[in-house]
């Protein structure tokens, strides 16, 4: 904790706005205006002593530095200005994505709010660590482009038509134009760039981040100041993309307001009302409150005076009745009571009574002003199944994907088949994978028998990857132009002794044993001719004094030297150590003497 402290003190961080900055004004012995900053004089020192940014204990700012991705998002998230509850929160929610990537302690919380918030995509978090951008005393820092675009959603900013005239278009992706044309109308960004260019993937300084940060400090604080506007209307929907959107009619026209992590959402008993809840809200009343930003509403507080009518959907039966000529039916989902136009059921092709039906029966309901207009049975629900014990009665089956073991009802009737064909239902057994139709939540409809899981155990020889295919043949099989079979995302690649490698690490030659399922889907793809495989991932490839390249992993430090015997591997294709790109991911394969015979290397 020590070590993490310490280097806490080194990066640029913020510190929350509004707090009181000290009596004596802030000076940095590198910071003055006739220097090579000194064009970001005023907005270091401006934000220096707000205490939004800091300096080195050496009494320096460095503004010629180059701000790494935890100091970016440290900004950024101080321009949220979250609360500790929030901060809390968020980390406990993406706390596995923030140590995957192994996220320096002191900026965890901030990084899981950063995701939260949707300030950060998890894609583009993989992303910087897989470029080492996320360790402390990183050598590599994130481009502008990046900090570009995360700051435009800290922003809620909106895409602006606005043609840019930077002379480096072509290399700005076309998906964020419109977010850099509102940063320019914000006063974030220069419309001309540095000498006409945006420079995207160019390295931000920290004088040029002070500057940033000053117009973008500057616009949230504005906007806080923005009055406060109130209105009242009905529910129309709930919409969440990019954005939360809560879609209302008020005076005769539907607007939308957006939800940001601020705002203060209750219901008519003043209860906190989550995200995932919203949808239950439609038809019901609503007081809004909003800022005006960009012409677009912002809401601060959505407080439902009411609560929302029912939505056609699935719903779970719990009692049925009849009174003063009307059926009612009580909803598990709603927790209140409906009224149902008809006691006649939608059974497939045919139909059943309502009073017939089950408790804990799935149903499919049209519903309108809070009356049932239609009712279906929930049917066809299916999955595939291994068969763990079986009687005359019941069935016991565990999900194929994974799941806990559940008995099922069966009658002596229930209709099995074997493909096509109608069999009888001692035809099925212990082990056997079935595909079966429910019709009540515990009553299964029909049962379809496959044949056991069949397993190539002969040994092939690897190919080639195209597209979403393998391609393999027999092995010592000289004459075969070789089969391919398709991959899915639930295909899985292993090594000898069963440990996760990745599809395009495999080479040409490798022997390899095809796993299929019932279905004759690949299900998994395993090495079989290695016996000590170990994965290392390579983070320097810098020729250091002994001439070797160093890789390493958490529990090791390899070194291989140029004269190595080892077959050397670049994403398929024979190399040399030499040759190795500067980043991304080696697979190293010892014999049994534990000799390094292979490196397969692969960009990530």
């Amino acid at each position: 904790m020590l070590k993490n402290k310490k280097l806490l003190v080194l990066v640029l961080c913020v510190i929350m706005l509004g707090q009181s900055t000290l009596g004596m004004a802030v000076s940095f012995t590198d910071v003055n205006k006739t220097n090579i900053s000194g064009w970001a004089y005023d907005y270091i020192m401006e934000l220096a002593n707000k205490g939004i940014i800091n300096g080195y204990p050496d009494g320096t700012y460095k503004p010629e530095n180059f701000v790494s991705v935890t100091e970016t998002l440290k900004l950024l998230v101080g321009i949220a200005n979250p609360s500790k509850a929030q901060l809390t929160a968020a980390l406990n929610k993406n706390k596995a994505l923030v140590e995957k990537v192994k996220t320096p302690d002191w900026a965890q919380e901030i990084v899981a709010y950063a995701l939260e918030a949707g300030i950060l995509k998890s894609g583009e978090l993989e992303e910087f660590y897989a470029s080492n951008m996320l360790m402390d005393n990183t050598k590599v820092f994130i481009p502008r482009y990046n900090v570009a675009i995360l700051t435009a959603r800290t922003l809620g900013l909106k895409d602006k038509n606005t043609q840019l005239i930077y002379t480096d278009l072509k290399d700005i992706p076309t998906a964020g134009y419109g977010q850099l044309a509102a940063l320019i109308e914000t006063g974030v960004l220069n419309k001309e760039g540095r000498d006409g260019a945006f420079l995207p993937k160019a390295n931000i300084k920290r004088s040029e981040m002070a500057k940033m940060m000053k117009f973008a400090y500057d616009y949230a604080k504005k906007n806080e100041n923005l009055p406060v506007q109130t209105e009242t209307g009905v529910v129309f929907d709930y919409y969440s993309t990019t954005r939360d959107m809560l879609v209302y009619t008020a005076n005769k026209k539907n607007v939308s307001a957006v939800i940001t992590d601020n705002t203060s959402i209750t219901d008519k008993n003043g209860d906190v009302v989550k995200l995932a809840d919203l949808s239950k809200f439609k038809g019901a009343d609503v007081v809004v409150s909003y800022r005006l930003i960009d012409d677009e509403r912002v809401a601060t507080t959505i407080k439902f005076a009411s609560d929302g009518m029912a939505q056609s959907g699935e719903y779970t039966l719990v009692s049925s009745r009849y009174s003063n000529n009307k059926y009612y039916v009580t909803l598990k989902e709603l927790g209140k009571e409906l009224e149902i136009k008809s006691n006649i059921v939608k059974n497939g092709k045919s139909t059943i009574l309502l009073e017939d039906i089950a408790k804990d029966t799935k149903l499919e309901l049209k519903i309108e002003n809070d009356v049932v207009t239609e009712a279906s049975l929930k049917t066809a629900q299916e999955g595939q199944y291994m068969v763990e014990a079986i009687t005359n009665t019941q069935i016991s089956l565990s999900p194929i994907k994974g799941g806990l073991v559940k008995a099922y009802s069966i009658y002596s009737d229930t209709p099995v088949y074997k493909g096509s064909t109608k069999v009888d239902l001692g035809s099925i057994r212990v082990g056997d994978t079935v595909d079966v139709s429910f019709r009540y939540t515990d009553v299964i409809d029909r049962i379809v028998l496959f044949p056991s899981t069949n397993v190539l155990t002969n040994t092939y020889t690897f190919l080639e990857n195209i597209g979403d295919k393998i391609y393999v043949k027999k092995y010592n099989d000289s004459t075969g132009s070789g089969e391919g079979f398709a991959v899915t995302s639930n295909t899985k690649f292993v090594d000898s002794r069963g440990n996760t490698i990745l599809r395009n690490s495999l080479i040409k030659g490798e022997q390899v044993i095809l796993t299929f399922d019932s279905r004759d889907n690949l299900t998994q793809v395993q090495l079989s001719n290695y016996n000590n495989y170990r994965e290392g991932t390579a983070y320097s490839f810098n020729e250091d004094y002994t001439g070797a390249f160093k890789f390493s992993n958490s529990k090791e430090n390899i070194r291989v030297y140029t004269n190595t015997t080892a077959k050397v591997y670049i994403n398929g294709v024979e190399s040399r150590l030499t040759h190795l790109p500067n980043s991304g991911t080696a697979y190293l394969v010892f014999d049994s003497n534990n000799n390094l015979t292979r490196i397969n290397f692969f960009t990530r």
